[in-house]
């Protein structure tokens, strides 16, 4: 039997232990009994206090009593008696296979997959048997779930896991961190105060006709490497580590010294590009799932046709971003403006939509992690309540149809949810590639943290990314809600149908005690007449 998480996997076992604890106990009680003494209270009760039932009183009360305890033992073997074993081995699950884990392992609760579930459920239950109604329901529920995902397997772009991904880089090694500060002040701003007080050069406009107008606005600007006169002739203060001496190159004012450095002091070009130890290098591989997401992005197929250069620039700059404060000692602010040359100041209403806009989109944006994390954590609690508490109502219900199928309903719904959360996923992706068509807008936005400042981050961009994210919470809130609406809907018809069918020898019993009562009233009230009128004839004779 599989199930739709790795919490699943102990709830159910323990769901299952705790229900047998409340039927044991049900059962050692006598309160197990109870049910049947009400139905034969409640009908002798209802007999006699029908007076149209006169002269019928026994056979009705047989056919209701029938009926009753026919269809209380009936719910009793199905519902009630464990017959069914599952163990924590034959209960199992499969992750979702994506580009990250293409082939998921199989966990069960003996072996849980080393995800922290072992050793906060370090005994489960070993087997527990279940009723065989239940068996089936939970059976066919996560079929059902399953065969949700295959339907639309293949259809999911991956993208809601790069955005996963994206929201986790960041850079804990100090030293690291300390170096791209020492960069930003060495070499971007001297090279980006140079550039902007001339004319750029014939190589940085090609690099910014390229790369787009924002380009000059970020350490790594191609515009700055490319031109011969910026990052190639400017150099670090003093030496980098893991940079070899270059008595000839770079470190040929130290040739003659008697004392060398250890390290040599790159020109700004070699110090970010270089292959074994560039500063942008070093920021994608030991950045928190920076080489994750670079193996990831190629396998997205709305992003396959960013180049390999594209897709690490746009890893490196969002490192930095959400690692380095955006102003340095010198007080030149880094990707401030929305590209060089805009200082028209904007209005009122444009600064006031903006804050209104980024505030929400904040919102939505830590909203919806927590409500997914929050959801996926408490349908299995819920399912372990179901569980728990099924022989105690089936108790109160007095073992009736109704009760059976609303407890079947109530698992089916509650592990539906899982199917309607897939389906959110998968539309939640769509609406990406539909809000942002181009491969590097998608994955700009979908790298991009609120609080992160972007120039090309307009207010239409900051509403559409609100707009998704708000869809998403939506989705994930609104599609279990109309999916147990609805069926909560047609299952309380449903269960009215079936008590109808239930109640159906009742009312036959009913009516057929009615008709003979009246059939013996009829015929009693016929034999007197007659009787008294022979008796009349007789006396006047």
């Amino acid at each position: 039997m599989t199930v739709d998480s790795y919490l699943e996997l102990f709830t159910t076992l323990y769901g299952w232990a705790l229900a047998g604890v409340f039927r044991d106990i049900l059962i050692d009680t006598g309160v197990v009994y109870a049910p049947f003494a009400l139905i034969l209270g409640e009908t002798w009760l209802t007999s006699h206090k029908s007076s149209s039932y006169e002269g019928a009183d026994a056979a009705w009360m047989v056919r209701v009593m029938e009926a009753e305890l026919f269809t209380a033992f009936f719910v009793i073997a199905l519902c009630f008696v464990p017959l069914f074993p599952i163990s924590n081995v034959s209960l199992k699950h499969t992750p979702q296979a994506d580009a990250r884990n293409p082939s998921p392992t199989t966990a069960t609760a003996k072996n849980p997959d080393s995800k922290g579930f072992a050793a906060a459920f370090p005994a489960p239950p070993a087997s527990v048997d279940i009723p065989a109604w239940w068996y089936a329901i939970m059976g066919w529920s996560g079929a059902f779930n399953e065969a949700v995902r295959g339907g639309i397997s293949g259809a999911h772009s991956n993208l809601s896991l790069v955005q996963e991904l994206g929201q986790q880089l960041t850079i804990a090694d100090p030293a690291l961190r300390r170096e791209i500060a020492r960069f930003y002040n060495e070499c971007f701003v001297p090279a980006r105060t140079k550039f902007m007080d001339g004319k750029p050069s014939a190589a940085a406009a090609a690099a910014i006709t390229s790369y787009g107008p924002s380009d000059p606005d970020w350490i790594g600007s191609h515009a700055f490497l490319d031109d011969p006169n910026l990052y190639a002739k400017t150099w670090a203060h003093s030496e980098v580590p893991g940079f070899a001496l270059q008595l000839n190159g770079d470190d040929a004012d130290m040739a003659l010294n008697d004392v060398k450095p250890n390290w040599s002091r790159p020109n700004c070009k070699r110090w970010w590009t270089d292959s074994a130890n560039g500063l942008k290098e070093r920021m994608i591989t030991q950045s928190t799932a920076g080489s994750e997401l670079r193996s990831l992005i190629p396998s997205v197929p709305r992003l396959v046709g960013l180049s390999t250069v594209r897709q690490d620039d746009e890893i490196a700059r969002y490192v930095r971003r959400a690692t380095v404060p955006l102003v340095a000692s010198e007080g030149v602010i880094e990707e401030s403006g929305g590209g060089i040359g805009r200082t028209t100041a904007k209005s009122a209403q444009a600064v006031s939509a903006a804050i209104g806009v980024g505030l929400k989109r904040l919102e939505t944006w830590f909203a919806a992690p927590t409500i997914k994390m929050f959801a996926q954590i408490v349908q299995p609690i819920i399912l372990l309540a179901i569980y728990m508490f099924l022989p105690l109502i089936l108790v109160i219900g007095r073992f009736s149809f109704q009760v059976m199928f609303l407890g079947a309903l109530a698992i089916f719904t509650v592990k539906g949810w899982a199917a309607m959360w897939y389906i959110a996923s998968w539309f939640y992706d769509h609406m990406l590639v539909a809000m942002y068509p181009t491969s590097l807008g998608l994955l700009d936005v979908v790298l991009q943290a609120p609080g992160i400042r972007d120039p090309d981050m307009t207010i239409v961009k900051e509403t559409k990314q609100m707009a998704v994210n708000t869809v998403l919470v939506s989705m994930y809130i609104g599609f279990p809600l109309i999916w147990t609406a609805m069926l909560g809907w047609v299952g309380y018809r449903v269960a009215g149908s079936l008590d109808g069918v239930a109640r159906g020898p009742i009312n036959t019993g009913a009516e057929a005690g009615a008709s003979g009562a009246r059939t013996a009233g009829t015929a009693a009230r016929g034999a007197a007449g007659a009787a008294g009128r022979g008796l009349a004839r007789g006396l006047k004779k």
